[in-house]
């Protein structure tokens, strides 16, 4: 064998190996399982016992919202504080700046803006359709997409 028909193979042989082996209607897509709108359905204490909704600060905090769009534009948090010497609950509309998943570990990683300082927020997946956040003493808040 020559040195060109050696060379040659090795060129073929590339290139059939890296050619993509399905066509782009076949291939599977990656998940995104973050896109859509996510409501605030529950706060579990740290012994797994769900808070009463009723009471006015767990009610508060259940009209969170988050807003995560596939392209970034136009996502948002709605994420609301209770002020129990005041008896109110203020919505705090949060920009969020950056969204990513690592479905790997069931994590969403979520940043957002808040008059000009960044915070980054971690989700845990329970679901396709459900996350919690883990707050200090161990309470969680769960989310259920729309």
């Amino acid at each position: 064998m020559t040195m060109k028909k050696i060379l040659l193979l090795f060129v073929l042989a590339g290139l059939v190996f890296s050619t993509n082996s399905c066509k782009k209607k076949e291939c599977p897509k990656p998940e995104v399982r973050g896109a859509g709108t996510w409501d605030a359905t529950k706060i579990v204490d740290p012994n797994g016992q769900e808070l009463d909704s009723t009471n006015p600060a767990v009610a508060c905090y259940l009209t969170d919202e988050m807003v995560l769009n596939k392209d970034h534009n136009g996502t948002s948090w709605v994420f609301p504080s209770y002020d129990p010497n005041a008896s109110t609950c203020t919505p705090y509309n949060l920009t969020v700046s950056s969204w990513a998943e690592n479905l790997d570990v069931n994590k969403l990683y979520v940043t957002v803006t808040y008059q000009g300082t960044s915070y980054d927020f971690h989700f845990t997946y329970t679901s396709k359709t459900e996350f919690y956040q883990e707050f200090s003493g161990g309470y969680k808040e769960y989310y259920k997409k729309q």
